[in-house]
């Protein structure tokens, strides 16, 4: 296993770039982003599966952030000691790998946050590729994270992603009103999570 002060540390460097996310996006959106905002937010209110993936994407901040302090509290041995901590021969390996899954995760998101302009039907960047980058991203991360921390509790954060699939065909109804033909073309050519190995 990894020390449990190195993933400690790559996880509240993982809570920082959370942060400069939320910061980048606010300033860089902050006009247009009310109105998707309040779509999104009309959307949630009427969908328990969009509040319950809400949830579970909060249970994994605090996932992060409660490993992060029982580390430095000097309590760790309550997650890594447990009796459902996974172990295996070679396991710092899928750490390091899972380290790694969720840096890559990280990158998308923020390329995709670059590359996108509420005014604008975005078909460069990652959304050269997928229609919904960011939630790839995001499930990059879940999956990294899982296996940075080889704990059943780090599952917690998967129960989120049926939630987040509906909210991007919500997106993409919503997309749809607004560009037209122009989003249904995009549709028929580029992947909604996965790339299309052949554009239609």
């Amino acid at each position: 296993m990894l020390l449990e002060d190195l993933v400690a540390s790559f996880l509240g460097l993982s809570l920082a770039l959370v942060l400069v996310r939320a910061v980048y996006e606010s300033r860089k959106f902050d006009q247009v982003k009310k109105e998707t905002a309040r779509v999104k937010a009309e959307s949630a209110a009427n969908d328990p599966l969009i509040m319950l993936s809400a949830v579970f994407v909060v249970t994994f901040y605090l996932e992060m952030a409660l490993y992060v302090v029982l580390v430095v509290i000097g309590l760790q041995h309550v997650l890594v000691g447990s009796h459902i901590q996974l172990q295996f021969p070679f396991d710092s390996l899928v750490q390091a790998f899972g380290a790694t899954a969720m840096l890559f995760g990280y990158i998308i998101v923020f390329l995709s946050l670059r590359a996108l302009d509420y005014n604008k039907l975005v078909t460069w960047g990652p959304y050269r590729y997928v229609r919904h980058p960011q939630y790839v991203g995001y499930f990059i991360i879940f999956t990294g994270f899982f296996l940075l921390l080889l704990n059943p509790v780090a599952l917690a954060p998967f129960l989120s992603i049926p939630g987040e699939v509906r909210m991007a065909t919500l997106e993409e109804e919503f997309l749809t009103e607004k560009f037209g033909r122009s989003y249904v073309n995009y549709q028929k050519s580029i992947g909604k999570f996965f790339p299309k190995l052949s554009h239609a």
